[in-house]
């Protein structure tokens, strides 16, 4: 069985980038991705050996990058900017090449199944169950917001605008696509067909649309197998919502999108040190995820209160 684990990055000038870093797309801005990119892909492929790793870009990266990369056998693909565009003042517009992209791989390559995943993601297991899964159906990641949550109500506003409908859609995530070649032919374009109704109201949509829309209205008439057994998206700002399940019930791949800048760099230094990644107490403190047990004071707090009922 041949299986095909990418990640994409796009740069245009005059486009914005991840809110996460600010916004802005510059010199700056492209190093930290790359940096991200070299831990996500390299701890994919040492923890997947037998599968295909790869990295989709619109331009060539710089030489050491490329360097790195191929000393551990990922490709890098450079292919067109083609599909799915969206004019430049939308904040993620360039997020939609991860669409292009998708589109282009499942047309050009020939693999059993497919996982594209985000960049500021690592890789702490190995994708064997994933694949089970894959072969069957469309595996993605509900992020669980509710009917009302703002996020999830501007994908249910848009998609009951553009096709003058009632119902409701799920909030997908777009760090985390897989599924077998023909499902994924199909969904893809889907996607392709969403895109296009939306290009056609002359992109008149949410100003903060970005391919979690087009992912979520897509995917809305499928069987989606749930992603949350192999990737846990993990917000450690300001707006902490975090998991211990690095190490209970263990996904195979950590989603942090606030440590694009600080937790991935520091273990992207560690890697190229010692010419391997960190261990999970070490990854876990880097990314700045939760220790592992409830803090002493609230279990004696707990064991005490649960005596003094019993007296």
């Amino acid at each position: 069985m041949k299986n095909l684990i990418f990640t994409v990055f796009a740069f245009r000038d005059g486009f914005k980038n991840s809110p996460q870093l600010g916004g802005k797309a510059n010199n700056k801005t492209i190093d930290i991705y790359m940096k991200n990119i070299c831990v996500s892909l390299i701890s994919a492929k040492l923890a997947n050996p037998e599968d295909d790793v790869m990295l989709i870009v619109n331009k060539k990266i710089e030489k050491n990058y490329e360097i790195m990369l191929n000393t551990y056998d990922i490709k890098i693909k450079i292919i067109d900017f083609l599909y799915f565009q969206f004019p430049a003042h939308f904040a993620w517009a360039l997020a939609f090449f991860k669409l292009n992209s998708l589109k282009w791989a499942v047309e050009n390559s020939d693999y059993n199944n497919y996982l594209l995943i985000d960049a500021d993601t690592i890789t702490i297991d190995s994708f064997d169950a994933l694949w089970l899964d894959a072969q069957y159906s469309l595996v993605l990641y509900n992020i669980g917001h509710s009917s009302v949550h703002k996020e999830r109500q501007y994908i249910i506003n848009d998609y009951q605008n553009l096709f003058k409908t009632n119902r409701l859609v799920q909030h997908y995530g777009g760090e985390f696509i897989a599924g077998n070649k023909k499902i994924m032919i199909e969904f893809i374009n889907k996607c392709f067909e969403v895109y296009s109704v939306i290009k056609a109201s002359n992109f008149n949509v949410a100003e903060n649309i970005g391919d979690e829309t087009i992912i979520s209205i897509a995917a809305n008439n499928y069987h989606v197998c749930a992603a949350s057994p192999y990737i846990m998206r993990n917000w450690t700002g300001n707006f902490y919502l975090a998991s211990t399940n690095y190490y209970f019930n263990s996904v195979a791949i950590l989603h942090v999108p606030n440590e694009k800048n600080i937790g991935f760099i520091k273990i992207y230094n560690y890697f190229k040190r010692n010419k391997k990644f960190p261990s999970i107490k070490k990854i876990k403190f880097y990314l700045g995820l939760p220790i592992l047990h409830r803090p002493i004071i609230s279990t004696i707090f707990s064991i005490f209160y649960r005596g003094i009922r019993k007296i």
